[in-house]
């Protein structure tokens, strides 16, 4: 770059004096030049006037060798000079960053701007051109924001879902999918069908589960690997049914409150194992990096939703830690849905768990604030250490094993628990039930009645999706901003069970935050919800309409976000839906 190009990003070139100074340093980030301002730096006086020897009224004569000859050294040295660390230069007017990027503040320098090369070697001889051995490239790969096409999206959206058949004891299919948005991605899921030892190979047992972790995923993967099979075991024993192959064999009737009881103390027992069975270990330990491997899914934390179907006695028990959700779907007749919430979002925000929390810990009163536990959402969680551990015992293993600092409130801990809230629900598989399991996510963006609805069209359009089809040829305009003949017009009737009232829940809030606004909104001049159907995996259909649906700008633009400014308008996504029907449906999918 000339120092006629430089000067001309602060002013006039030829305005350049003694009377104020400003530095530019350039700065070399793996390629390009980035010049920025340092000021009150000794200045370098460019002025075209100067007095003292060889200088007589501003005015010089030579001949035109020596002209050519000076040409060449005033450039040699304006280069020399570049390339230094600093460039000095005078202004005769105070910097002001607004003016300075204006219009009539940028003077451009009377020549024409070379146009960039379109390849590396344009312009070169062929003797000039190095061979291909002889380049070397550093940095990344090359990368850049571009606008996603629908047929992108939708590979975005899709790119973790699964579909899988059962089709026995009134289990239909389930579907599940993930889209990420901490990198790397923080949830998790876990399915376990339990078939019957035999001719039939029926199903008898099935778990599906639902991890929403925080603050890393360390504890997530460890209930994936553990809670199901820990479940699934400690239930085995209550029936006393278990066989050394593992199946469940005629499983006989238990009492409900001993099933409740079971998956109460198994979901302690792990947790006890993700905090406290490690302490030991780590503090003999001379290793820092065997101990932050122990801790990790102690230090970081994870909500658990899990649902236990008995297709013998057709009970679904839901067991809830945290701010995951499950609700059901149940058709009510021929143009109506009912949705029923199977558990309640344990935050800080909810009274019945902040009163708890509260008794627990009498005069500690902000130890529940703003809706939060000691700056943490969920009330009860997995891991989280911070809020069992005592304040000595957590600054101890900061200092050794790179720790979370403790709250200065934690005084009489523990603050926070793993034991769930189980729900038992009868399932109607003949009135074609579904439950719908999702991370907080989900629900900040869609309400329990919209999900209800969403499941309910796609049942209604899903043969006409049950194999992908091509998308049909569209302008460049409505690619990308909308007019899809899959939009829902008006979603199905969906009404809230008798007893909704009875489980918490947090309204959405993405919506309000992304400007969209109800359609019946008197005078609304903001985004409208755009529903579609236009994905066999119901799941993937749940997660693109939280998202925006129909409206592909939006939708596009989420998706395009990235680290913590991704976070600060969605989370991670994790969904599974589950169909339940009778037998004389089971080809169906």
């Amino acid at each position: 770059m000339s120092l006629s190009r430089v000067a001309s990003r602060c002013g006039n070139p030829n305005r350049l004096s003694a009377g104020q100074n400003l530095v530019l340093s350039r700065h070399v980030i793996g390629g390009p030049s980035f010049v920025t301002r340092r000021a009150n730096a000794p200045a370098m006086n460019l002025s075209s006037s100067q007095s003292g020897p060889g200088a007589s009224n501003g005015s010089f004569a030579a001949s035109p060798k020596a002209l050519a000859l000076g040409a060449v050294f005033v450039a040699g040295f304006a280069a020399a000079l570049y390339s230094t660390e600093d460039i000095r230069l005078d202004t005769t007017k105070a910097y002001n960053p607004d003016a300075a990027w204006s219009d009539a503040a940028i003077v451009k320098p009377n020549m024409k701007s070379k146009a960039l090369p379109k390849t590396l070697h344009e312009g070169l001889t062929s003797s000039a051109k190095p061979s291909s051995e002889s380049i070397v490239k550093h940095g990344t790969e090359d990368r850049s924001y571009d606008l996603l096409s629908p047929e992108q999206v939708t590979k975005h959206l899709s790119n973790h879902e699964t579909s899988t058949a059962v089709n026995k004891c009134g289990v239909l299919r389930y579907d599940t999918n993930q889209v990420l948005c901490n990198e790397p991605l923080e949830d998790d899921h876990d399915e376990l069908i339990v078939t019957s030892s035999g001719p039939t190979d029926s199903v008898k047992w099935a778990f599906w589960a639902i991890y929403d972790g925080h603050s890393g995923w360390a504890t997530a993967a460890k209930l994936r690997q553990t809670l199901i099979p820990h479940v699934y075991h400690d239930l085995a024993e209550l029936y006393n049914n278990s066989s050394s192959s593992g199946s469940i064999v005629q499983p006989s009737f238990q009492s409900n409150l001993d099933v409740i009881k079971t998956i109460q103390s198994t979901f302690l027992a792990l947790d006890y194992e993700i905090v406290w069975s490690h302490l030991d270990a780590v503090k003999k330990a001379e290793s820092r990096a065997l101990g932050t491997k122990l801790l990790a899914p102690a230090l970081s934390g994870s909500c658990a939703l899990l649902a236990f179907y008995d297709t013998t006695s057709q009970l679904l028990r839901v067991a809830c830690t945290g701010d995951c959700r499950a609700v059901l779907g149940r058709r009510v007749d021929d143009m109506t849905w009912s949705a029923t919430p199977l558990s309640s979002d344990q935050t800080g925000a909810n009274p019945d768990e902040a009163a708890r929390i509260r008794t627990e810990h009498p005069g500690e009163e902000d130890c529940v604030a703003n809706g939060r536990l000691l700056g943490y959402e969920p009330s009860r969680v997995f891991g989280d250490a911070t809020l069992k551990w005592s304040k000595k015992l957590s600054q101890e293993i900061r200092k050794k094993f790179y720790g979370k600092s403790p709250s200065e409130k934690v005084l009489t801990p523990p603050y926070a628990t793993a034991e769930p809230v189980v729900t038992t629900t009868k399932i109607h598989p003949e009135k074609g039930d579904f439950v719908v399991m999702a991370c907080d996510g989900l629900w900040e963006m869609l309400s329990n009645e919209e999900v209800v609805a969403l499941v309910a069209e796609w049942i209604d359009k899903k043969d006409q999706l049950a194999a992908p089809k091509s998308l049909e040829p569209k302008s460049w305009w409505s690619r990308f901003f909308g007019g899809d003949k899959n939009e829902i017009n008006r979603l199905p009737y969906v009404v809230s069970s008798a007893d909704a009232n009875k489980f918490y829940r947090e309204a959405p809030v993405r919506p309000r935050q992304w400007q969209i606004t109800p359609t019946d909104t008197p005078g609304s001049k903001g985004r409208t919800r755009q529903f579609v159907v236009q994905d066999a995996n119901v799941a993937t259909h749940l997660i693109r309409n939280g998202l925006g649906g129909g409206d592909h700008d939006l939708v596009s633009s989420l998706l395009m976000l990235e680290g913590k400014n991704a976070r600060r308008f969605r989370d991670d996504l994790t969904v599974t839906v589950i169909f339940f029907g009778p037998e004389a449906d089971n080809n169906k999918k």
